[in-house]
């Protein structure tokens, strides 16, 4: 903390412009200050408050990588802030809440799931349990996008390979249709022309 923040501080605190007090919050949370990001969390959690100061003080914690926070996660799963919530794991090397998240993917909508997903996809212990589910088949492999494929191809490399892998044999009707427009393309007509 700089020094004489707290005298500038409580200067600025008198000030009821409401831009300030954000500014001064914010601050405040640059500069590490625990009552801070204690009053970022109870606005956070309080679900009278507008959705998107409730999201503003999920962003600013994250950016404090406050661990508090991940506690209180799982308490908005449930609500408006729920993808903001399942994508906030990301910044947590949190191996419970990777599990907790795949144990309730299958109560998340379409855009949680993805969201789900997405984030599991950004560590490699996180990765770890994607691909378990995936192998158990409580996610299908047609569920996870190009892009997470490719990122959870980057983390696991032949772990991915196996599982994602398709040996696809060529049917014996797809056999006969290759033979049949390899004898065209090599006939005496089809060479004419």
């Amino acid at each position: 903390m700089p020094e004489n923040w707290e005298a500038l501080e409580s200067k600025y605190a008198k000030n009821p412009n409401p831009i300030m007090q954000v500014l001064l919050r914010e601050l405040n949370q640059k500069f590490g200050s625990v009552k801070a990001n204690i009053a970022a969390l109870e606005e956070l959690m309080n679900e009278k408050n507008d959705v998107l100061l409730r999201r503003e003080s999920l962003a600013s914690l994250i950016k404090q990588k406050y661990k508090p926070l991940l506690t209180q996660l799982p308490e908005l799963l449930d609500g408006p802030l729920a993808v903001d919530a399942i994508r906030a794991y990301s910044h947590y090397d949190s191996l419970s809440g990777a599990q907790f998240l795949l144990k309730r993917y299958d109560s998340f909508d379409s855009a949680q799931k993805q969201a789900v997903i997405e984030t599991l996809a950004t560590r490699r212990s996180y990765g770890q349990e994607l691909l378990k589910a995936i192998k158990q088949g409580s996610i299908q492999k047609n569920e996870i996008s190009a892009y997470v494929a490719r990122s959870l191809r980057n983390l696991w490399g032949k772990d991915f390979n196996e599982i994602f892998a398709e040996k696809k044999s060529t049917s014996s009707d797809k056999k006969a249709l290759i033979k049949k427009f390899k004898a065209l393309i090599n006939s005496a007509s089809f060479k004419k022309c």
